[in-house]
């Protein structure tokens, strides 16, 4: 599949030679706006951009869509993809820049995640995430799988109430119970319960309640009790079913799907990443481990003492913030001394905190197999075909070894889901490369986001990047992060 990629066949490190570009650019016939580096293409802008990837020592030269001042719908970003195709036509396959000649890369690598043997835990048979589970499918599946008792507070009468209630409660292996209430009692409804461990909680309402969402959703983190909000207005209930369902069945530790086991090659996952603004610069440490069953759990936590500086691209640590995050780690997850773990980074590190960190952490008998960047726009370019995908087949390609870009989504959506994922290997200093298990693996830790269920062929992220994603979303304070320790099942 042809791309909007071009990789530099020879290297000559040095300033940026964007005038050589613009030259032949110009030579192709294109209006180009120096300033905003943008081009005028069959009357749509296109962003190009010209960067050194220090990891492979090559340019890199890459033509997108500019992006939009408002958010496109589906159609309207597929009418755009529509016209960038135009683009790869018209250019040719190698471009002169200067002394720099630019080749065009093409996607030719893809792996059928529709070949994984997933199973139904229950039944143990075989079968696709990405079969139909409308609700009667569901309930065929994993009817009275949830083994909780589900206590439905009610907010507020409607029409809807009982219909809802009655949908979910064929899910629980208890009897529900039913509890009308106003909101700001809800909390010393559960503190009274003594079975506070044994329960779900639904909530139900209708009328607003954005403030409370936040403090109550807080409250059951706090007591690790699973919880579900469920809007009564919200037409679409009976279509959302089939990401509500294995929601619910995920935050009650009764997953609906068993992954492969082959799939992944370490004990565990470690994600490292800034949380929130620089205002307010808070670390993240998100581990997920196996357990003896083959089942990998999830924590989160953020730190509040773990110093450092960052923009939208670095981050920088000295070595005693190093150290401590280290520390951090053992602390939080004890179950990793003696396994080996891929750690995953959304900044570039210095190379002296990741030697830093490999050698803190191998004194902690944990070892690092593999050390990975995730970036989802760093090089943003676009492939011939996106349009035609088939849904369990995801392209990739891999660059010199240590870099490679992946389509973990096989449909268009809205605008960021145009382009590639770029993972790069960190720690380079040994004979490790990006091969094709380690791309499978990443694709294995977005997939199992199966409470996602009816968007399972649009997911992006892995879970421990949805898991920050949610964590700001909660808006809590410094005091409340510090205080908890996120169950990954809950938080979803």
């Amino acid at each position: 599949m042809k791309t909007t990629i071009y990789f530099s066949v020879n290297i000559d490190v040095g300033e940026y030679p964007y005038e050589a570009l613009y030259n032949a650019l110009e030579s192709l016939k294109l209006s180009i706006n120096k300033e905003n580096r943008t081009l005028s293409f069959n009357g749509l802008l296109i962003s190009y951009r010209l960067r050194h990837r220090k990891a492979i020592q090559r340019y890199v030269l890459t033509f997108s869509l500019d992006r939009p001042a408002s958010q496109l719908t589906v159609s309207e970003t597929t009418q755009r993809y529509n016209q960038i195709c135009g683009l790869i036509d018209f250019f040719p396959p190698e471009i002169t820049v200067g002394t720099l000649k630019f080749t065009r890369e093409e996607i030719k690598d893809e792996i059928d995640i529709g070949e994984w043997s997933i199973t139904n835990p229950y039944s143990s048979q075989e079968v696709s995430i990405f079969d139909n589970y409308n609700l009667q499918k569901l309930k065929d599946e994993y009817a009275g799988k949830i083994p909780l008792k589900p206590i439905f507070i009610q907010l507020d009468n409607s029409d809807n109430a009982s219909v809802i209630i009655n949908t979910l409660k064929t899910f629980f292996s208890d009897n529900p119970e039913v509890i009308e209430e106003r909101v700001n009692l809800v909390r010393d409804i559960i503190d009274g319960r003594a079975d506070k461990n044994r329960i779900f909680v639904i909530i139900i309402y209708s009328a607003d309640i954005n403030d409370s969402y936040i403090k109550l959703k807080k409250y059951f983190l706090q007591n690790n009790i699973p919880s579900q909000f469920i809007n009564m207005d919200d037409k679409k209930f009976f279509f959302k079913t089939k990401n509500l369902i294995p929601e619910m069945l995920t935050k009650a530790s009764c997953y609906p799907f068993k992954f492969p086991e082959n799939i992944s090659t370490v004990d565990g996952y470690i994600c490292l990443n800034d949380v929130y603004d620089e205002r307010n610069p808070l670390f993240g440490i998100n581990i997920t481990y196996n357990t003896e069953e083959n089942v990998f759990h999830n924590k989160i936590k953020v730190y509040s003492d773990i110093k450092y500086n960052s923009d939208w691209k670095k981050i920088n640590f000295d070595e005693g913030n190093v150290n401590l995050l280290v520390q951090k780690i053992t602390s939080l997850s004890p179950e990793l001394k003696g396994k080996t773990i891929n750690v995953y980074l959304t900044k570039y590190w210095k190379y002296t905190n990741l030697k830093t960190l490999q050698k803190k952490l191998k004194e902690a008998e944990i070892k690092i197999n593999k050390v990975f960047n995730i970036s989802f726009f760093s090089d943003k370019f676009v492939f011939q075909g996106m349009d035609s995908l088939d849904k369990t087949k995801i392209p990739f390609l891999i660059k010199d070894k240590y870099v490679a870009y992946i389509q973990p989504n096989t449909r268009i959506g809205l605008f960021g889901s145009l382009f590639p994922i770029s993972l790069e290997l960190s720690l380079r200093d040994s004979e490790e490369e990006i091969i094709r298990e380690d791309i499978e693996e990443y694709l294995w830790l977005i997939k199992r986001r199966v409470y996602r269920l009816q968007y399972i062929d649009m997911l992006r992220y892995p879970e421990f990047l949805a898991y920050s994603k949610k964590i700001k979303e909660l808006k809590l304070s410094e005091e409340e992060l510090s205080q908890l320790t996120f169950s990954g099942d809950l938080l979803i």
